[in-house]
């Protein structure tokens, strides 16, 4: 029965993506401007077009590993900044207003800051993508700290428990699932915010170039290709984070 439910489960998505994309279809037809709205098929061949270009897989990698730079290194920094605050309150103050801002300070804003700060837009998306990741895995990763159990830890000092068996048991496991909520919201919210930083700074060799070059000649079956591309990369990437994650939180429960 449980082997049974997520080939089932699995089968409900491939449904309900197919129903879309027939919605999406009859929609393209109904609307029959291309300039509007092109349908899947249109998209499906350009994106096979752009797929035998190697510009393209230069782009798909220039914006891949500037964006997962950015969140990485987020969500490294979100750890050891949550792990302070948690022991020290007067840190956690001090934290208090850059995240609040780095949260809702609108993304166009910060990047203007940097195309008028920075000397070279290389590193643009991948400051970018730190600043709208870091608060949202910080938030989540210092909840997660706050939820371990205080009974708990009182147990394991009388108990005499190592400190890396308790960072290990105690801390890592409780953590893990609030970390892994702040991942999922932060790759999400890098994608968005990486590709608009792309587009907004024109950085060679990206995704975000690609699209304001096919949104500048009117190329929306491009447009709708590079989107396709952008939604795909997005949720293998959190597909293997997550899944990463699971296996962690796993071994640690055997």
């Amino acid at each position: 029965m449980n082997s049974k439910q997520p080939s089932k489960t699995f089968l409900v998505k491939i449904a309900v993506a197919a129903l879309w994309v027939a919605i999406w279809q009859i929609a393209a037809a109904l609307i029959d401007n291309s300039l509007v709205l092109v349908g899947p098929v249109q998209a499906l061949a350009a994106l096979g077009s752009l797929m035998i270009q190697s510009s393209f897989w230069h782009s798909v990698w220039g914006s891949l590993y500037r964006i997962m730079l950015g969140f990485f290194t987020a969500a490294v920094t979100a750890i050891c900044l949550s792990i302070f605050a948690y022991k020290i309150k007067l840190v956690k103050e001090l934290l208090s207003l850059p995240m609040t801002i780095f949260k809702t300070v609108p993304v166009a804003s910060f990047i203007i800051l940097m195309l008028i700060s920075l000397r070279s837009k290389d590193g643009l998306s991948s400051i970018i993508c730190f600043m709208m990741s870091l608060p949202v895995m910080y938030a989540n990763t210092l909840a997660g700290l706050h939820s371990v159990d205080s009974k708990m830890l009182e147990m394991a000092q009388v108990f005499g428990v190592s400190k890396s068996k308790k960072f290990t048991y105690l801390y890592t496991y409780r953590v893990l699932p609030f970390f892994a909520t702040g991942s999922k919201i932060a790759l999400g919210l890098s994608w968005k915010a990486g590709v608009a930083a792309e587009l907004i700074g024109l950085v060679q060799n990206t995704i975000g170039n690609e699209l304001y070059s096919a949104k500048l000649y009117l190329m929306m079956d491009q447009v709708f290709a590079w989107t396709a591309v952008i939604v795909v990369l997005s949720i293998v990437l959190e597909f293997l984070v997550l899944g990463a994650l699971k296996l962690l939180q796993g071994r640690l429960e055997r």
